[in-house]
């Protein structure tokens, strides 16, 4: 598993190099914020898509069929889609106003959200379809969260009974299947 964290740090971490770049573009005036929303979604769209597989080339059981794993790259993609149009409008003024640091804070959670909510709408897509449950796992040390800890109390799950996952923002827990 650490090998698939990994893997999934490294397209999350390229996501956010490239989704920076556009916003620099952005507020250069360099590229619209139309487009800045088409090449952005593409790079988030290539960050889910290869979440997934990832995630489906790692895990024992059942993988996602191609239908399914198109609808929940769909599904993920429609709720970034309107952060970053959102984004893209504010990109200049919040440079302006915060700062390029609360511009990279932004970027940095679309990047995060589009590969670790890739992975875990993954395996939970898998346990429904294999009856596998889903153990919750929390990286053990000073900067767990009491939800995080929680959720690892509460394991094993069902695909049903799953937490939301990731709990928050930079979540470092994974889920592991049994």
């Amino acid at each position: 598993m650490s090998s698939l964290n990994d893997s999934l740090r490294s397209k999350e971490d390229r996501a956010k190099e490239l989704l920076l770049i556009l916003a620099n573009l952005l507020s250069g005036g360099l590229i619209t914020e139309s487009r800045f929303t088409e090449l952005g979604m593409n790079v988030l769209r290539s960050a889910a898509t290869d979440a997934l597989e990832l995630t489906n080339q790692s895990v024992r059981g059942r993988l996602l069929p191609q239908a399914e794993t198109a609808i929940t790259i769909a599904l993920i993609l429609d709720r970034l889609e309107g952060a970053l149009e959102s984004e893209a409008h504010d990109i200049t003024a919040t440079v302006e106003s915060e700062g390029l640091e609360a511009v990279r804070q932004r970027i940095t959670q679309s990047a995060w959200f589009s590969v670790w909510g890739s992975y875990g709408a993954a395996i939970k897509r898998i346990s429904q379809l294999s009856g596998k449950l889903i153990n919750w796992i929390v990286v053990p040390d000073e900067r767990v969260c009491e939800v995080c800890l929680a959720n690892e109390a509460g394991s094993p799950y069902t695909y049903e009974t799953l937490p939301a996952y990731p709990s928050h923002v930079s979540c470092r827990c994974t889920l592991n299947l049994l």
